[in-house]
């Protein structure tokens, strides 16, 4: 039986994606990804796998950024997708849709009727929540065009339709089945990390670190729900009190430059930014830290996701500090491996970090609690025998 899985972004990179892959793979299906190339100049078909091959249409960055927001007013967005499925589909006999995030969530309901297939929706976050957040929606064009009460219409309905829904987290369904969606349908597949195989072929990274510094880490986009604003106004609290701890930033986004210009303004030497980094390096940077940081804003959306990077950091043996949005505080309390600070509260989270420093055995303990705990429950093992239950569920039925 083969799955046509369809990604509106590039692939690689996409942890969770590549990780659902393999495990189906490894069921005994064959999967074929539809997904975009922005650079034109990666392979059109791929092999990544005897069981998955990647498919990749041409389009220019700008075409997806310019589109994909308004695609429920100006649905040139969901013509063009239908026009790349329905030959997808044809040319590989596929027999489940498997779309990943709501926005093609139309397109995923439109094939399945089309071809009368399976059609499972996965929900890596909350789209519409999340739009409220990106930087590109809070500025000139996309704030006079981007409406998200049509966003959050278009989720209402599309989700009633799907077979099978793929939540990333408890809150996320809990928040699934308030829309309507009856439990039968839901299936939490958290993104667990894969502790087979987060350490190999790592490309190794040296990062240059005196005895005595701590160094705290953070790895991811750079866009504003991410909190990192109160993280460099919480290292300028940390400064003058302890200037050996340094942060080192990872990755990239929107207000990457805002955040360097803050740092440049503030008189920081305390804040080093690498920029983005492939996957394979990250185990590199997360060996040589201690502390590992995830300043989320608590919002809506932030309240029904689980970001890969907490159990990156745990499994690595570092202990943690987080803000209070429901599934980091619920998970770090539920582990003893870290400590919760007030979303946007920049001194609370210096506090956190100092005291957290300043207790090298309490460090020691929750880095061995968060340790154990990965390896006992929070990893891919556990959520890739969920996404075995809907697929053998959607495949009998």
């Amino acid at each position: 039986m083969n799955i046509g899985m369809i990604l509106d972004c590039e692939f690689p990179p996409d942890l969770r994606v590549e990780q659902e892959m393999l495990t189906l793979a490894k069921l005994g299906f064959d999967v074929h990804l539809l997904c975009y190339d922005f650079t034109f100049q990666r392979p059109e078909i791929e092999r990544l796998h005897e069981s998955i091959t990647i498919h990749r249409i041409k389009v220019t960055k700008k075409f997806h950024n310019k589109f994909n927001a308004l695609a429920p007013s100006l649905p040139i967005y969901f013509a063009f997708w239908k026009k790349q499925v329905k030959k997808f589909i044809s040319q590989n006999k596929i027999a489940i849709i498997h779309v990943h995030d709501l926005r093609l969530a139309q397109v995923g309901d439109w094939a399945s009727k089309k071809f009368n297939i399976h059609y499972i929706l996965d929900l890596h976050e909350n789209y519409p929540a999340a739009l409220r957040f990106y930087a590109f929606t809070n500025s000139f064009p996309g704030k006079l065009f981007i409406s998200f009460k049509q966003w959050e219409k278009y989720e209402r309905n599309q989700v009633q339709k799907a077979d099978g829904i793929v939540a990333v987290i408890e809150e996320m369904a809990e928040r699934l089945y308030s829309l309507g969606v009856t439990r039968d349908k839901i299936f939490i597949v958290p993104n667990y990390i894969n502790v087979d195989s987060f350490d190999q072929n790592v490309i190794k990274t040296k990062i240059d670190k005196k005895e005595d510094e701590i160094f705290l880490f953070y790895s991811g986009g750079f866009d504003r729900h991410r909190g990192l604003e109160t993280l460099i106004h919480a290292m300028k609290h940390i400064q003058p009190i302890n200037p050996k701890i340094k942060l080192h930033l990872v990755g990239s986004g929107r207000t990457e430059s805002d955040l360097r210009e803050k740092v440049d303004r503030l008189n920081l030497n305390n804040v080093t930014f690498h920029g983005w980094q492939q996957e394979r390096a990250i185990p590199s940077f997360i060996e040589a830290i201690d502390i590992g940081i995830v300043p989320h804003l608590k919002n809506a959306h932030t309240d029904s996701t689980i970001p890969h990077k907490l159990f990156q950091y745990l499994y690595k043996q570092k202990p943690v500090v987080v803000s209070n949005c429901n599934p980091l505080k619920r998970l770090v309390e539920e582990m003893h491996s870290g400590l919760v600070f007030e979303s946007c509260n920049d001194k609370d989270l210096a506090e956190k970090i100092l005291s957290l420093v300043e207790n090298p055995e309490l460090q020691l303990i929750m880095s061995k609690n968060g340790y154990d705990s990965i390896i006992k429950k929070y990893n891919w093992k556990t959520s890739g025998e969920e996404l075995k239950k809907l697929y053998e569920k959607i495949s009998t039925s």
